[in-house]
C-alpha cells in the first residue's frame, strides 16, 4: 500500500513492508521508472528480514514534483524522508541513480548509512566511452518520445530481451509520457540538458562525487551486470579501488537491472540481491596474490590495458597461457592505423574527422555500427597518447605507406599508419627469451620498418635500395654482439613489457591459467601453474614440473572482490 509523508519540499510517497532493521530502497531513473517497479520482485524475500521502505523520488510521477534537478533534489529528499519516519540509521540499496544517491549519503552523512549496496551506475567510465549506448537511447526517447524508442531503451537495460513485455512497455509509456513527468525527464536526460551538464562539469572546480568515494567508511557492496549496456562494468573499477572496505559482485548474462534479472541468484531467502541479508559476511580465503584487475592475454591489448589500469591507480596482473608472451601482436607487422593520433599531428599530417569517417564508411559500409566507428575515431588518439607516456615506446609516421585503399574518398596516399621505433630487446633482460618470435624477416637479414621496406627490397636493382640497405643494421653479421631490435609487432609488446618491469611496474606476468578457484560452485579467483619445481605433495606422476599459485582479483584484506564469470 502506497503511503504518504508530508515534508517541507512536498509530499513524498513510499512503500513500507516487513519488520526488522530498516532497509531503504532507492530506484533508478528513466522513462516510467518507479521504486515499486524496481523492487517489487525482491520485497517478498527482503521483508522477511528487514523493514523495507521504498522511496519514490520527487519528479518521477509518484511523489510530488520538484523545481530542482533530480540529482540535486534526491539526497535532500532522502534525509527529509528519514527524519520524517524517525529513522536514524539505515542500510541502503540503490539502483543506478539510486546507487549514486546512496554513495552521496554515505559520503556526506556517514552517521545515517550503515551499509550501502549499489546496483550498477556508480563510478566513472574508465575504458568505455560516455555516454554509453543505453544513455544515448534514453536521450533519443526523451527528445522525441515514441513507443519504438521506448522499446529500444528498455531492451538496452536487460540481457534477456524477453523480459521486455508488451505490458511493461504500455505501463512505462503511460507514465513516461505524462506532461509533467516528460518535462522532468527532459531536464535530466534531454540532449540539451546533457550538453549543459557536461559544459558545467568542465568549468566547475567542485569535486564530483566519484572523486570523494574514498570518504565512504561503511562496508560497501557493489553489484553489476557484466553485460550492462547503460553503465558498462568498467565503471566499477574506480569505486572498487577507492572505497576502503568494498566487495564487488559481477553477474554474467545480466544487464543494468541486476535486482530484476538476478533476483534469485543467491537463493530466494536472500531476494537475489547478492548477500542482501548477510551481505558483508566475507569468507576469509588464503590467496598467494591479490589484484584489482586480472588481464588474460599478453598481446598489445593486454599490455595497454595493464598500463591504463596502473595509471588510474589499480594493481593488475597479466596472465598468459602460452609459454611466450606477445600474442598475435608479437607476430604481426606492427603497423597501427589510428587516425589523428599524436604522432601524426606532430608530423604535420593534415587530416579531419570528416575525411576519416568518409573513408571508413566507404571501406566498411554497414559491416560495423556507426557508433563503434565514432568511438574508434574519437577515442583512439587518446589511447595512443597514453601509450606514448611510456619511456620505452615511441612511434613514428610511416610516411608513404598508403592507406590500403587510397582511391576511396578520404583515403590517404601518404597513409595514416604509424609504427613503434625499433626496440633493443636486450633491455628486457631475462624476459627477452620469453618473447614470442616473429617469422617476418627483412631482405639480407636486415632489420627494417615498413617506411623503408620498399627500398631495401630493391637492393639488387636500384641505387636507392643499396643506399637504404647500408643505413640498416645487419642482424648478427657485422657487429660482434649486436642488439636485436624489434621492428614489427614485437616492439609494440616489448616496450610495454619493459615499461611494466622497470617504469610503471604494473604487470606481473604469470603463465598457464588453470582452473577457477571457487567456493560452492562460485568462482572467486584463478589457480595458476607456473614453470618451476613441482610441489612435493602433487600426486601426478607425469606432466611437466610446475607449481600452483592461487590468484585473486583483490587489492588487500580490506577489499575483497568476489568475481563471477571470467576475470
Amino acid at each position: 500500500m502506497l503511503k504518504e509523508l508530508a515534508t517541507d519540499s512536498g509530499v513524498l510517497r513510499y512503500y513500507d513492508v516487513g519488520d526488522g532493521p530498516p532497509l531503504l530502497l532507492l530506484h533508478g531513473s528513466g522513462p516510467g521508472v518507479t521504486g515499486w517497479r524496481n523492487y517489487e520482485g525482491n520485497l517478498p524475500a527482503l521483508s522477511q528480514h528487514f523493514r523495507c521502505t521504498v522511496l519514490e523520488f520527487p519528479g518521477f510521477g509518484v511523489s510530488d514534483p520538484t523545481d530542482q534537478h533530480p540529482m540535486l533534489a534526491a539526497p535532500a529528499s532522502v534525509i527529509g524522508f528519514l527524519d520524517g519516519l524517525g529513522l536514524d540509521r539505515v542500510d541502503v540499496i540503490g539502483n543506478s541513480m539510486g546507487g549514486i544517491v546512496a554513495a552521496q549519503l554515505a559520503i556526506n552523512h556517514p552517521d545515517r548509512v550503515r551499509s550501502p549496496v549499489t546496483i550498477g551506475g556508480m563510478g566513472k567510465n574508465i575504458f568505455s566511452p560516455f555516454p554509453g549506448e543505453g544513455i544515448n537511447l534514453l536521450m533519443e526517447f526523451t527528445d522525441d518520445p515514441t513507443r519504438e524508442r521506448l522499446v529500444q531503451w528498455l531492451k538496452s537495460m536487460v540481457f534477456d530481451q524477453s523480459m521486455v513485455t508488451d505490458e511493461m512497455v504500455e505501463t512505462r509509456w503511460e507514465q513516461a509520457t505524462q506532461p509533467e513527468t516528460l518535462d522532468f525527464s527532459r531536464r535530466m536526460y534531454g540532449s540539451a540538458a546533457m550538453a549543459a551538464r557536461a559544459a558545467s562539469a568542465a568549468e566547475s572546480d567542485a569535486a564530483p562525487y566519484w572523486a570523494m568515494l574514498h570518504k565512504i567508511k561503511a562496508r560497501t557492496l557493489i553489484t553489476w551486470g557484466r553485460d550492462d549496456r547503460v553503465s558498462p562494468v568498467d565503471m566499477a573499477l574506480l569505486p572498487m579501488r577507492t572505497i576502503p572496505d568494498v566487495e564487488v559482485h559481477v553477474f554474467p548474462n545480466c544487464g543494468h537491472w541486476v535486482m530484476i534479472e538476478q533476483k534469485t541468484a543467491s537463493g530466494s531467502d536472500r531476494a537475489g540481491l547478492p548477500a542482501a541479508r548477510c551481505r558483508m559476511s566475507a569468507v576469509h580465503e588464503e590467496w598467494d596474490d591479490e589484484f584489482d584487475l586480472v588481464i588474460v592475454g599478453s598481446g598489445g591489448g593486454g599490455m595497454a590495458a595493464a598500463l591504463t589500469a596502473h595509471d588510474v591507480g589499480l594493481s593488475c596482473v597479466i596472465v598468459e597461457k602460452a609459454k611466450l608472451y606477445g600474442g598475435t601482436t608479437g607476430i604481426s607487422g606492427g603497423g597501427i592505423w589510428v587516425p589523428n593520433n599524436p604522432t601524426l599531428r606532430r608530423a604535420g599530417h593534415d587530416d579531419s574527422r570528416e575525411s576519416i569517417r568518409t573513408y571508413l564508411d566507404e571501406l566498411i559500409g554497414e559491416r560495423a555500427e556507426p557508433k563503434r566507428l565514432d568511438a574508434y575515431v574519437d577515442h583512439g588518439p587518446a589511447a595512443m597518447a597514453l601509450l606514448e607516456q611510456s619511456r620505452w615506446v615511441k612511434f613514428f609516421w610511416t610516411k608513404g605507406y598508403s592507406d590500403y585503399h587510397p582511391e576511396l574518398s578520404g583515403g590517404k596516399p601518404l597513409g595514416r599508419s604509424i609504427e613503434a621505433v625499433p626496440f633493443d630487446t636486450r633491455k628486457l633482460g631475462e624476459d627477452e627469451k620469453f618473447q614470442r618470435p616473429n617469422s617476418m624477416k627483412g631482405p639480407l637479414g636486415l632489420w627494417i620498418t615498413a617506411k623503408d621496406y620498399k627500398n631495401p627490397a630493391m637492393v639488387k636493382r636500384t641505387w636507392g635500395g643499396r643506399r637504404a640497405s647500408l643505413r640498416r643494421r645487419p642482424a648478427g653479421r657485422v657487429q660482434r654482439d649486436p642488439p636485436t631490435p624489434h621492428v614489427d609487432g614485437r616492439s609494440r609488446v616489448g616496450g610495454p613489457a619493459e615499461d611494466g618491469a622497470q617504469g610503471r611496474r604494473c604487470p606481473a606476468l604469470a603463465r598457464d591459467p588453470d582452473d577457477f578457484a571457487g567456493r560452492r560452485g562460485r568462482p572467486r579467483g584463478r589457480c595458476l601453474r607456473d614453470e618451476g619445481r613441482r610441489d612435493e605433495e602433487d600426486p601426478r606422476p607425469q606432466g611437466r614440473p610446475h607449481r600452483q599459485r592461487r590468484l585473486r582479483a583483490q587489492p588487500g584484506d580490506a577489499q575483497r572482490v568476489a568475481a563471477r564469470g571470467r576475470p
